[in-house]
């Protein structure tokens, strides 16, 4: 008798969730949109960096270092200073040059992200054209 009582419990409530499942099933699905963001630029960082990088890559490369080095001994406490990020007076091949390249890597990513901006912009409008372009049914 138990084990009846048990087992009409569970169809019960197996029969009650299942709508709940079909329901999720029937729903569509809405695509929800993000704004695009726009990476930040150090702009004075990348106005310090930008002669130094020679061949316009956006990273330093080692022989790029070394005359960014000899400047910084030259001028310890000139604008290179922010990229010593030891404090030992000089310019590491890895630790600074690394926090460089991320500051200088972040002009191509904006330019990159404005552009997907720019055009997701245009596809909205174009799509927006589009809907009022098409033919209205009569309602009747």
């Amino acid at each position: 008798m138990k084990s009846s009582h048990l087992l009409l419990a569970l169809l019960t409530l197996g029969g009650l969730a299942l709508p709940a499942f079909a329901a999720d099933a029937k729903k569509p699905k809405v695509k929800v949109k993000r704004p695009i963001a726009i990476t930040e630029v150090d702009e004075a960082a990348v106005a310090v960096l930008k002669p130094y990088d020679k061949d316009g890559n956006f990273q330093i490369d080692r022989t790029e270092l070394t005359a960014m080095q000899d400047a910084y001994k030259a001028a310890p406490n000139g604008p290179l200073k922010v990229f010593d990020k030891g404090s030992d007076g000089m310019l590491d091949d890895l630790i600074d040059r690394a926090g460089m390249n991320v500051k200088l890597g972040a002009v191509p990513m904006a330019e990159a992200d404005k552009k997907r901006a720019e055009k997701a912009k245009q596809r909205e409008e174009k799509a927006a054209a589009k809907a009022a372009a098409a033919p209205k049914a009569d309602a009747k």
